[in-house]
């Protein structure tokens, strides 16, 4: 069970659900939000595949691959190859050129599949670059010390934070998924539901 737990959590389940719940914020038809799941464990995949943490279980070698190409077809836009992009940038992450950069790369991904649906120039697909990019940032100040241990060079290690937020990362997931159910008009109870579930599968992702 508990090898189970490492491996669903390496796709991060509850920024999978904050993604959806962006996704119908931005009236994305249901076929291409499967397609964006599908990039977007694909990119969690092919992130690990680089990163290959120690206290992460292995996972398949051409599972990145596959995931992205499924999700690519179901997707439909260009935009899904603009994503896979983008995320390749990202897994650049632990190059000292590139990792002060990621919480830019990781907005732009999201940036993407958005204006897919809603237009480059939808207020949405800006705010949910701003927030995304925001919120990996508030990431990076959660594993600071982790990251310096590493030698990476993120954006806090580069700013000389030397402590980390703890679970800022966490009320800033929510924080997003309000403002996107909040656009959204959903349910009032099913967004709580899907918060607590965040909140659940949160601690699923070993770090």
């Amino acid at each position: 069970m508990k090898k189970l737990k490492n491996y669903i959590g390496q796709f991060r389940i509850y920024s999978a659900i904050d993604l959806v719940i962006l996704l119908i914020a931005a009236h994305t038809p249901a076929v291409a939000i499967i397609g964006a799941l599908l990039l977007n464990f694909g990119f969690m995949a092919h992130l690990e595949m680089f990163h290959q943490h120690p206290y992460r279980q292995k996972l398949p070698k051409y599972l990145a691959v596959a995931l992205y190409a499924l999700g690519s077809v179901a997707f439909y836009h260009i935009e899904g190859l603009f994503y896979i992009l983008w995320s390749q940038l990202y897994v650049l992450k632990k190059d000292p050129r590139w990792g002060w950069l990621s919480p830019i790369f990781r907005g732009a991904q999201v940036l993407f599949l958005v204006a897919a649906s809603a237009g480059y120039s939808s207020r949405i697909a800006w705010l949910a670059f701003g927030l995304i990019a925001l919120r990996n940032f508030i990431g990076d100040l959660r594993d600071v010390k982790k990251d310096e241990t590493e030698k990476m060079r993120t954006l806090p290690i580069v700013l000389g934070v030397k402590s980390g937020v703890g679970w800022a990362h966490l009320l800033f997931l929510i924080f997003t998924s309000l403002v996107w159910g909040n656009i959204a008009h959903l349910n009032v109870f099913l967004l709580l539901a899907l918060i607590i579930f965040e909140c659940f599968t949160y601690t699923w992702t070993a770090r």
